[in-house]
């Protein structure tokens, strides 16, 4: 079988899904046919899922957080950047950042 050259596999995961994730593989653990298994088998199914339609609705309330109606003007340290920044913060608390 192949050497991998790669040293390093990531499996990235939803914050809200808690599911079991592989930081990094070893390229000779890799190799064996069985933890690659694995490996493809979380990348496949842990990774998130873009909505576009999510995406469109946090640019629309982002665009709300403006002083001028149908425009989009937000002075640094306005309330409307106050309200953007909360927003955003919301958000990735949501997604498990802190």
């Amino acid at each position: 079988m192949a050497r991998l050259r790669c040293a390093t596999i990531f499996a990235f995961t939803d914050a809200r899904d808690r599911s079991p994730s592989i930081d990094s593989v070893s390229a000779d653990a890799a190799a064996d046919s069985s933890a690659f298994a694995l490996v493809r088998a979380l990348s496949m199914t842990a990774a998130p899922t873009p909505s576009a339609s999510r995406i469109l609705e946090r640019c629309e309330a982002l665009a709300r957080c403006s002083e001028q109606p149908g425009g989009l003007t937000r002075v640094y340290l306005s309330p409307e950047q106050r309200a953007a920044n909360a927003l955003v913060l919301e958000w990735m608390r949501d997604a498990g950042m802190q």
